[in-house]
């Protein structure tokens, strides 16, 4: 019996792992290495994420990943909070878009450590707002080298977590 299900097992993981190695071959995805804790709960140091790098549209709360020259360059994970044409401002705490409060249940520490935005700032078209989860620990559009990220600039939407094994599965309601 317990051979059994241990070559259950063996034969399900060989599957997932080639099925897996298909849609690297099919569709255009790379994987990323966490760094840091910016998106602490939603991600932890070493965690693996898959990423769609051939997503050509982004909404609200998708989890992206980008290059940016800010704090020495390399590649962030962040939650797009802004969109194109829309304002941002942040008071006490609490994100407006055009003016109106945004719902938030993902966050980690509210506090903003002093990064209140209290003058309304226009996303341009092509560019979007992004904040870390993690809000005391993240270099993030609230900080003026790190700005907008620009459309060109992304490299692909999470979508999926690969690793740690206890965490594996969809992102897309994240």
């Amino acid at each position: 019996m317990k051979k059994a299900v241990i070559g259950f097992f063996g034969v399900v993981l060989i599957g997932g792992l080639l099925a897996v190695g298909a849609l690297f071959l099919i569709k255009d995805y790379d994987v990323y290495v966490v760094s840091g804790d910016a998106m602490y709960p939603t991600f932890a140091e070493g965690d693996r994420v898959v990423i769609d790098k051939s997503a050509d549209a982004y909404e609200r709360y998708d989890l992206i990943v980008f290059e940016n020259a800010y704090g020495g360059g390399g590649y962030y994970i962040e939650r797009i909070i802004g969109l194109p044409g829309e304002t941002v401002q942040i008071q006490e705490g609490v994100i407006y878009i055009n003016g109106e409060p945004l719902a938030e249940p993902y966050y980690y520490e509210a506090d903003f450590n002093g990064y209140d935005a209290y003058e309304e700032m226009m996303i341009g078209e092509g560019e979007y707002f992004v904040l870390g989860d993690n809000r005391n620990h993240s270099a993030d559009s609230r900080l003026n080298d790190f700005g907008m990220v620009k459309l060109e600039s992304i490299t692909g939407k999470a979508i999926f977590r690969m690793w740690p094994m206890d965490a594996i599965g969809s992102l897309q309601n994240q």
